[in-house]
């Protein structure tokens, strides 16, 4: 196992060997019924609380993929579960019944594959027989966690998404003779801040970190999408898989001084559709009242243009005052004269030393004679 690019695993020796889900009644009527092992008829799995039946579901899920796989409970190195509830709940009552190290994993969405990951890593490294890894989710357990009772009945906007009622259990060891599937890689994401403020809307508020992970993916296997038959998401629903394709499909990249050289046929290759070019910034440490050029901002504009890629500019501003600000954008003016672009003019204000010197006020003023001036 070795780590491969800025967030991403490769694996050696790891498979899942064995595999199961069982789930509430809905989802057996479901457009992947079929691939379900089991499940119930009546939405509390004949279980007197939610919750109840929720840990029903899981046990019930590694039980069966134990089974499906030949194995028996003393042969469990490892268990990596987790649910939705408070503390993880779920996991910690089930797991009195197997007698095994536990990890408790919280990902919401995303611990079916965070706990596959996390066994790939402890089987693989040598650390045991097996690993299960498991997750789950009830519609009523999660309707109270997160939005209302659902005693309530308030009415639910289309952007609302719809818990699955169900868990799943998978088993990874070093047994190729019983694989189903090698592991091979993973990637690990990064939490993004879409700005969605409508608890309601969870789709679109998730599609951003998503879009990223699989981005990052192919960035540090140097691959396309077209790699995969098939790409499965967590839970963005309709509305959050607009927006996830969206920003795949206007993926672009920023340059600067720091990223030459730069080969644009391999950029373009590779899936960008545009590029935004630092065009200058306002003080080098040798005269802090300069205006510099980036030094290879000609050089990127006549490769991206070259390969056909749409360009914009960007300038990393240092203003403190309206007078530097005009300054600035004058001088980007002259180096983008004659040019053209498909995309806007951005203005990059983040220098730790502007912000901490500068007021709310004067940067707001700054910025929008900046803009004005452009």
């Amino acid at each position: 196992m070795k780590q491969r690019g800025k967030s991403s695993i490769v694996f050696d020796d790891v498979y899942l060997t064995s595999y199961a889900c069982v789930s509430g009644p809905l989802e057996m009527k479901g457009p992947l019924g079929e691939y379900i092992d089991a499940g119930y008829d009546k939405l509390n799995c004949n279980q007197n609380s939610w919750e109840k039946a929720e840990a029903t579901l899981m046990k019930d899920a590694i039980e069966l993929a134990l089974l499906k796989g030949d194995y028996e409970k003393n042969d469990i190195s490892i268990i990596m579960s987790g649910d939705l509830n408070n503390q993880i709940a779920i996991t910690s009552y089930v797991m009195r019944d197997f007698a095994a190290p536990c990890i408790g994993l919280y990902g919401a969405c995303s611990t079916s594959c965070l706990s596959l990951i996390n066994g790939s890593v402890y089987i693989d490294n040598g650390f045991g027989k097996i690993a299960v890894c498991t997750t789950s989710s009830h519609n009523a357990t999660s309707e109270r966690q997160f939005r209302y009772p659902t005693e309530y009945g308030g009415q639910k906007p289309t952007s609302i998404t719809f818990t699955a009622t169900g868990a799943g259990a998978g088993i990874v060891s070093k047994e190729k003779k019983k694989a189903k599937i090698k592991v091979t890689r993973a990637t690990i994401g990064q939490i993004i801040d879409a700005g969605v403020s409508d608890p309601l809307d969870m789709g679109r508020s998730m599609a951003p970190a998503a879009a990223m992970t699989f981005k990052q993916h192919l960035d540090d296997f140097h691959i396309n999408a077209n790699e995969y038959d098939l790409v499965i998401t967590g839970d963005l629903s309709k509305y959050g898989s607009i927006v996830f394709e969206d920003i795949l499909k206007e993926w672009g990249i920023d340059v600067s001084k720091y990223n030459y050289p730069i080969n644009w046929s391999k950029v373009k290759e590779a899936g960008v559709k545009f590029a935004i070019l630092r065009v200058s910034s306002y003080r080098n440490m040798k005269n802090p009242n300069s205006i510099y050029k980036d030094p290879y901002f000609e050089t990127f504009y006549k490769g991206a243009k070259a390969v056909g890629l749409p360009v914009g500019v960007y300038f990393y501003s240092q203003c403190e005052t309206v007078a530097q600000a005009k300054k600035e954008a004058n001088f980007v003016l002259e180096c983008i004269k004659g040019k053209k672009f498909e995309y806007p003019i951005w203005i990059d204000v983040e220098n730790a030393y502007t912000l901490k010197n500068t007021t709310k006020t004067q940067l707001t003023n700054a910025v929008i004679t900046a803009m004005d001036t452009i």
